[in-house]
C-alpha cells in the first residue's frame, strides 16, 4: 500500500498546482495550532522587575504623566530614608528628587497602553505579546523568502524561531525581547524592499523608530538597514521622515522623565567590558545551537551560499554588530535565557544558517529532495525543541509570573488597607495592583529598620513582610536587614508572608519564629499545607522524573518505583491526608507501602483516576511512602535514551488533619 501511495505523493510534490493547496493548508493548521499554544501559555502580567516596570510605565503613558508620588511613612524622618526606600522595582528617582519615574524604555509600554483601549488592562499585555510572538514567526518566514530561501525552507526557519526555548520563554510574559525582534526585523525587511518602492523606506523608518523605543540598543540595526537602503538620498529622506515622529517622541519622553534628551532610564552605566567578550562568545557557542538548533552553524558557510553580495552584507551586518555588542555585555553569559538580548538577530541567524547549508549542498539538491529534506527537518526541529523546552522549563514563564498577581490579590483580601509592607521582589507588582505603603527591606540595616518599626508603631499601623525564598536564604533579609519577632502567617506558592508580632514573642529583639522548611522549598517539593503554627510538606524521594505541568495539572513520572518523603514542623506527631491522581500508559496496579508494609493498592491506566490516603501518621514529624508497580515501563518515544514511564502521580495535595 505504501509502495503504491509513494509515487502519487512524489507526483503531487512535483506539481506546483498540487503543492500550493497542501502548503496553504499546512500553514493554516500550523499557525492556528501555534496561536492556540500561545493562548494557553501566555500570562503577561505585572510580575518581577521587568514585567511590572513595563506595565506600570504603560499606565503612566495612558494617564499622561510619567511621575509618581510614593506612599511614605509620615512618621519616619525623611533623612533616614534612602532614595530607594519607597521605590518599586522598575522605577528610579525623578530629577526633582521627590517623585519616581519608570526606568524601562517606552516602546512596549506604548503598545500595551494602546491595546488597553481595545481589550482593557487585564488582557492588554496578553494581546501585545501574543500578536508580537506570532508576528515574529511570520517575519522570520518573510526573511527567508526575501533572502532567497524557498517556501518550505522558509517554513523551517520560522519553525526554528517559533519553537526556540528562549523565544517562547520571553514571548509568553510581558518582556520586550520578542517585540524587539519584531520591529527590528520589520525595519530591515522594509529597508530591503525600499529599492523596489520608496514607500518601503518610509515604513522602515517607522519600524526602526519603534524598535529603538522598545530597546534603545536596536539603534545598532542601523548597520543592516543602511546597507539595505544604499546610497539613495530619496530612500534615506523617506526613512528619516518615517522615523521622525518616533524620534521626537523619544526626545520628549526622555526629557520629561529624566531631564535630558539623550539618555535612558538605565542611566549612563552601560555594563560593558572587554573582559566579558570571551565568556560571552563561549556562551554563544554553547547555547545558540541549543536554542536555535545546529542550523545556526551554517552561518559560517554564508560566503558560499550563492546569495548576492548585498544580501550577504545585510545579514552579516545584522548579525555581527548586535552579537558583537552584546558579547561585551556583562550579563549576556550568565544563563541561557540572557541570550534574549540576541533575539533581534534570530531571523538573520537562522535564515543565514540555512542559506549556508543550502550553498554547501546545492549541487546535490533537487526540488523533490529539497521538499522531502525540509519535511524531515521540520520533524527533527520539533523533536529538538520539544526536548529543550521541557529540559529548560521554558514554557512555565507565564505561570511563574502569575504568582505576583495571586499574592497581591491575597494581600488585598486578608491584610488591613493601612498595612506597611516590607518587600523587594514584589514591589513592582505592589505598585501596579495595590495601594499598600511598602518599604524596600534591602535598603535598611538593622538600626534603620528599628526607626521604621518605631514610625509604624507610632502611626498604629500593622507591619508585614512578603519574601521570596531567595530573599530569605541568599540575601539574608532577616539576619542582615529586618531582624525581629516576625511570625509567618501564610505561604502562597513559595512566597512567605510574615507579620510583625512583638507581643507574641518573649524576646522582642529575637529573630523570626521558626517555621517549616517549606518557607524556602527546594525543587523536590510536591505539596504543602499549613494550619496555624503547624506546617507539612511532601518531598520527592528517589525514582521520580522532574516536575511537569500545564494550566490544569502538575505531574511526576516514575519508571515504576519511587518514594515520597513527608515532613512536618514542629517535629511532633501529626496526621495528614494525601490526595492525588494516577495515570499509567497501560493498565496496572500500584502498591503503596510504608516501612515495608502494604497500606494501599490502586488501579491506574491511561484515564486519570483520583485517590486519597487518610490519616497518615507522621511520627516525630517524618514519614515515608514507597510506590511501585510490577508492570514493565514503556519508553516515552522511539529515541535512544528516551525515558522509561511506569506511572505518573498527578496533582498531589496535602492536608493537615484538624
Amino acid at each position: 500500500m505504501v509502495s503504491r501511495a509513494l509515487p502519487s505523493l512524489i507526483a503531487a510534490l512535483r506539481s506546483p498546482a498540487a503543492r500550493r493547496p497542501l502548503a496553504l493548508g499546512f500553514a493554516a493548521v500550523a499557525t492556528l495550532g501555534y496561536l492556540v499554544l500561545l493562548l494557553s501559555l501566555t500570562d503577561a502580567c505585572a510580575g518581577g522587575s521587568d514585567s511590572s516596570g513595563y506595565m506600570n510605565h504603560a499606565r503612566h503613558l495612558r494617564a499622561g504623566s510619567l511621575h509618581a508620588s510614593p506612599h511614605t511613612l509620615a512618621e519616619l524622618d525623611p533623612d533616614l530614608a534612602s532614595d530607594y526606600l519607597y521605590m518599586p522595582l522598575g522605577y528610579r528617582p525623578a530629577v526633582d528628587g521627590r517623585q519616581q519615574v519608570p526606568t524601562y524604555p517606552a516602546g512596549l509600554p506604548l503598545l500595551i497602553a494602546a491595546a488597553s483601549f481595545l481589550v482593557g488592562w487585564e488582557h492588554a499585555a496578553d494581546l501585545v505579546m501574543i500578536a508580537s510572538t506570532l508576528a515574529g514567526v511570520l517575519l522570520t518566514f518573510a526573511t527567508g523568502r526575501l533572502f532567497g530561501l524557498s517556501r518550505h525552507w522558509s517554513a523551517v526557519a520560522a519553525a526554528i524561531v517559533a519553537g526556540s526555548p528562549v523565544y517562547l520563554h520571553l514571548g509568553i510574559q510581558a518582556m520586550s525581547d520578542v517585540p524587539a525582534l519584531v520591529w527590528t526585523t520589520a525595519a530591515v525587511l522594509a529597508a530591503w524592499r525600499s529599492r523596489e518602492r520608496t514607500a518601503w523606506a518610509l515604513a522602515a523608518g517607522g519600524a526602526f523608530a519603534l524598535a529603538v523605543l522598545v530597546r534603545p540598543t536596536n539603534l545598532l540595526a542601523l548597520a543592516p538597514i543602511g546597507i539595505a537602503l544604499g546610497f539613495s538620498a530619496r530612500r534615506w529622506a523617506a526613512f528619516i521622515a518615517g522615523g521622525a515622529p518616533g524620534g521626537v517622541f523619544f526626545l520628549l519622553h526622555t526629557h520629561a522623565a529624566y531631564g535630558k534628551y539623550l539618555t535612558t532610564g538605565y542611566g549612563d552605566s552601560a555594563g560593558l567590558g572587554l573582559d566579558a567578550v570571551i565568556p560571552g562568545l563561549a556562551h554563544y557557542a554553547r547555547w545558540l545551537p541549543v536554542l536555535f538548533t545546529p542550523v545556526v552553524l551554517g552561518i559560517f558557510a554564508l560566503p558560499w551560499s550563492g546569495v548576492s553580495r548585498r544580501a550577504a552584507a545585510v545579514l552579516a551586518g545584522w548579525l555581527l554588530v548586535i552579537a558583537g555588542f552584546y558579547s561585551a555585555y556583562v550579563f549576556t553569559h550568565e544563563t541561557w535565557w540572557y541570550l534574549r538580548f540576541l533575539l533581534p538577530i534570530a531571523p538573520a541567524l537562522v535564515v543565514g544558517g540555512l542559506l549556508g547549508f543550502r550553498g554547501l549542498f546545492r549541487h546535490w539538491m533537487t526540488p523533490i529532495r529539497s521538499i522531502l529534506l525540509a519535511g524531515m527537518a521540520l520533524v527533527l526541529v520539533a523533536a529538538h525543541e520539544r526536548h529543550w523546552n521541557r529540559r529548560l522549563g521554558a514554557l512555565y514563564a507565564g505561570e511563574a509570573e502569575r504568582v505576583y498577581p495571586d499574592i497581591t490579590e491575597w494581600m488585598q483580601a486578608h491584610l488591613p488597607a493601612d498595612a506597611v509592607i516590607a518587600a523587594m521582589q514584589l514591589t513592582g507588582a505592589l505598585r501596579y495592583y495595590t495601594d499598600f505603603t511598602f518599604i524596600r527591606w534591602e535598603q535598611l540595616n538593622p538600626e534603620r529598620f528599628g526607626q521604621v518599626v518605631k514610625a509604624v508603631e507610632s502611626a498604629r499601623r500593622p507591619l508585614y513582610a512578603v519574601l521570596f525564598p531567595f530573599e530569605i536564604d541568599e540575601w539574608k533579609a532577616f539576619e542582615r536587614h529586618i531582624p525581629g519577632p516576625w511570625r509567618n502567617i501564610a505561604l502562597l506558592h513559595d512566597v512567605s508572608i510574615w507579620e510583625w508580632a512583638p507581643a507574641r514573642s518573649g524576646d522582642p529583639s529575637g529573630g523570626p519564629e521558626p517555621i517549616a522548611p517549606i518557607i524556602a522549598p527546594s525543587s523536590n517539593e510536591m505539596a504543602s499545607d499549613r494550619d496555624g503554627p503547624v506546617a507539612a510538606v511532601i518531598q520527592r524521594g528517589n525514582g521520580w522524573h522532574d516536575r511537569e505541568h500545564d494550566r490544569r495539572h502538575t505531574w511526576y513520572w516514575t519508571p515504576g518505583q519511587a518514594a515520597l518523603q513527608f515532613e512536618s514542623w514542629p517535629r511532633a506527631n501529626f496526621a495528614v491526608d494525601f490526595s492525588f491522581s494516577l495515570r499509567a500508559p497501560q493498565p496496572c496496579t500500584i502498591v503503596v507501602q510504608r516501612d515495608g508494609r502494604e497500606i494501599a493498592r490502586f488501579s491506574a491506566g491511561p484515564v486519570l483516576s483520583s485517590h486519597r490516603l487518610e490519616s497518615l501518621q507522621l511520627l516525630g514529624g517524618r514519614g515515608r511512602l514507597e510506590l511501585s508497580t510490577d508492570a514493565p515501563p514503556v519508553p516515552e518515544s522511539g529515541d535512544p535514551g528516551a525515558r522509561e514511564l511506569g506511572f505518573a502521580l498527578f496533582d498531589p495535595r496535602l492536608e493537615i488533619r484538624r
